[in-house]
């Protein structure tokens, strides 16, 4: 996610002047004068002009009843979705995906693995096989929004879920950004839980940014979850070109498992599979999206999503 924070700030003080942006922030005017000439903000006053105007920060707010393009697939183009599972499916993410298919555009793939790595790789073996123009990744607990604004809005335990962004294709959505690598912004699966993009992880404001809900924002990103994404063909055919020691040396292990490339690998505990795949994406020049008018539902206990996994914890921010 692209947020400047320099600029944010500049932007509040223009609007409100010194002396209110000190009163409101509780700092000096000659503290709020430094920042204008791009000293070091404190956190606490950064707080407060998030609490006093979110828009600045975080542009639109999610009751803002936007314009979203209507549903679309572009002509004559074919969809795999893919769903790699290691549990068994949630009911919810096959009434989704039930309400979504259109069997005239659309292939489904599922294969059961222990192992995100091989399954990923072996769904993506059988998307190149398939003759589909783009892969639409699901997660077995990723619930995407299908136009029932009942049952989404019970799910999430959430009643002012944005009515308009459940009525949303998500799979169109994704496919009109026109982006070859782009996913929806779903949350972890708990009650602290991180936007599943690497600017959330890596910045609280970023990450209190994609919690203040969806909106019809396109932005860039080092790398996304694969609970829902949607990446072109040329992704990997890019991959396969312009990535060395790609293709799966061992034979036996190849047929065992049903795939030719390590399109996926794990890096380390905070580095996954669908991580990995996103930095050879980029080397092979894609960049990741995540787009944030799609937020599906991550299913524990309840519907995961932008309300209900952001309990603060106590951090020092660092702002670079």
């Amino acid at each position: 996610m692209s947020l400047d924070i320099k600029k944010a700030v500049n932007d509040f003080v223009n609007k409100y002047g010194i002396e209110e942006s000190g009163r409101i922030t509780g700092k000096s005017t000659s503290l709020v004068t430094s920042w204008v000439q791009s000293k070091s903000i404190q956190f606490d006053a950064i707080q407060a002009m998030v609490e006093k105007d979110p828009d600045m920060f975080f542009g639109h707010s999610v009751q803002e009843a936007e314009t979203l393009a209507p549903y679309a697939f572009p002509a004559g183009k074919r969809v795999a979705i893919l769903m790699p599972s290691i549990r068994p499916i949630h009911i919810g993410v096959l009434k989704a995906v039930t309400a979504l298919y259109e069997k005239d555009k659309m292939q489904f793939y599922t294969v059961a693995d222990n192992s995100y790595v091989r399954s990923r790789n072996n769904c993506a073996q059988w998307f190149l096989d398939s003759g589909c123009d783009y892969a639409f990744w699901l997660d077995d607990d990723t619930i995407l929004p299908h136009g029932d604004v009942n049952y989404y809005r019970t799910l999430a335990d959430n009643p002012t879920f944005p009515v308009n962004y459940i009525n949303i294709n998500p799979i169109a959505r994704l496919m009109q950004t026109n982006r070859t690598l782009v996913g929806g912004c779903y949350f972890g699966r708990s009650s602290t839980g991180i936007a599943q993009f690497k600017e959330a992880y890596a910045s609280n404001i970023a990450n209190d940014a994609a919690h203040s809900g969806p909106r019809n924002v396109v932005n860039p990103t080092d790398w996304v979850g694969f609970g829902c994404t949607l990446v072109h063909k040329k992704v990997f055919t890019d991959i396969i070109e312009k990535i060395p020691n790609i293709a799966v040396t061992n034979a036996a292990y190849a047929q065992r498992f049903g795939y030719k490339y390590n399109f996926f690998n794990h890096i380390d505990d905070e580095h996954s599979e669908d991580t990995s795949f996103c930095y050879k994406a980029k080397q092979a020049g894609h960049q990741a999206y995540v787009d944030m008018a799609v937020m599906p539902l991550h299913m524990g206990p309840i519907g995961f999503t932008y309300h209900n996994t952001n309990k603060k914890k106590t951090f020092i921010p660092s702002f670079q």
